[in-house]
């Protein structure tokens, strides 16, 4: 049987592999260095490489190359002269089992996986296969991790033997025979910084916030639902006869849809959700005989709120995010003095208005 030659060995076999996608920057100290195979004819279709994203390339060094063939002898050769740390096999040759094979450059440590899939070789199955890679490279690079050993490779491989393989499954992997991972769930914590428009009496109120949620794949988006707490500082105004002073406190609960990665990490989408504020305010009058009341104490109001979200997955635990949108007040808030001609608002709020979010997440 023909043997599969990676890149970096001897020119004499090097014509059963060829690179269809690499990394060329230089990798980043401590950084293993993965070289990813995918197998048979349909290969060349099969765009992986944009389904394992940044996160994962921000932690290892992808190269990726095709083959027609798997030759099981190639996954237990020793590699010791190899600049690769980690070999992988994608064999999808079967649209409906993708097997998956993993060799430590040593020669010692293996992983073997099977991944039922759909048939359709479509946005999912690469969803599937992208989890189970990251799993189980993780697994792999981890030294406490454990492994399969070089004769529990070889008996489930079987020197060749194309029957579909038994998936070991170390203690921290997820991946079960005959199962898709299910869409790996991650929460989310960040901070933000808000600013939105008021009235025209207190332009604008700001402040800081804080958020947690859960996120999950969607295919190639992200769908999240967000929860947000932020204190507005406090903010006056004065016409000469009193000063009013506003605070608050918000919270927001909304759903989040972040689109398939445009570039350099970027994703964006829709955002939809409902809240609540607690508008404090407090009055110092300043000509009594101009003001002969006024109102005090906390506004409860709800509001709805949707716009647009951006998120930036320029490394693997940090992702810069901003989102512009708009809030709606479903009834009409206005804060009144009463003066010797009658009853005169003070402040209107505005119950359609701008809001920006500058902040950071964390999974």
């Amino acid at each position: 049987m023909g043997g599969l030659v990676l890149a970096q060995e001897p020119a004499s076999t090097a014509s059963s592999a060829r690179t269809v996608d690499s990394v060329p920057a230089p990798p980043a100290v401590g950084r293993a260095r993965v070289e990813l195979i995918v197998i048979g004819e349909v290969a060349a279709d099969f765009d992986l490489s944009a389904a394992l994203g940044p996160n994962l390339r921000a932690e290892y060094e992808l190269r990726f190359m095709t083959a027609r063939r798997f030759d099981p002898q190639e996954l237990f050769r020793a590699r010791f002269d190899s600049t690769i740390d980690v070999h992988v096999w994608i064999d999808a040759t079967d649209p409906k089992l993708g097997r998956l094979y993993f060799a430590e450059h040593t020669g010692t440590r293996f992983l073997v996986r099977a991944l039922e899939l759909s048939g359709e070789m479509d946005e999912m199955d690469r969803e599937v296969l992208a989890q189970a890679i990251e799993w189980s490279l993780r697994a792999l690079t981890d030294r406490s991790t454990e492994t399969l050993t070089r004769a529990e490779a070889e008996a489930l491989v079987g020197g060749g033997d194309r029957t579909e393989p038994t998936i070991a499954t170390p203690t921290t992997t997820k991946p079960r025979a005959g199962s898709r991972p299910a869409p790996r769930v991650s929460g989310r914590f960040g901070s933000f910084y808000g600013l939105g428009a008021h009235s025209n009496e207190i332009p604008i109120v700001h402040g800081p916030g804080l958020r947690l949620g859960l996120e999950a794949p969607l295919g190639q988006q992200r769908l999240a639902m967000m929860l947000g707490g932020q204190y507005q500082i406090p903010q006056r105004c004065s016409d000469g006869r009193l000063e009013l002073e506003l605070h608050a406190l918000v919270l927001r609960a909304a759903l989040r849809l972040l689109g398939p990665e445009l570039g350099a990490g970027l994703r964006m989408g829709p955002y939809l959700g409902v809240g609540a504020d607690a508008v404090f305010a407090s009055v110092e009058v300043l000509d009594p005989t101009a003001v002969t009341a006024h109102e005090t104490g906390t506004e409860r109001t709800f509001v709805a709120t949707g716009g647009l979200a951006m998120g930036l997955d320029l490394w693997s635990r940090l992702r810069p995010a901003l989102e512009l949108g708009v809030e709606l007040d479903p009834v009409e808030l206005h804060f009144d003095v009463e003066t010797p001609d009658g009853p005169e608002p003070f402040v209107e709020h505005w119950r359609v208005r701008p809001v920006v979010s500058l902040g950071v997440e964390l999974p």
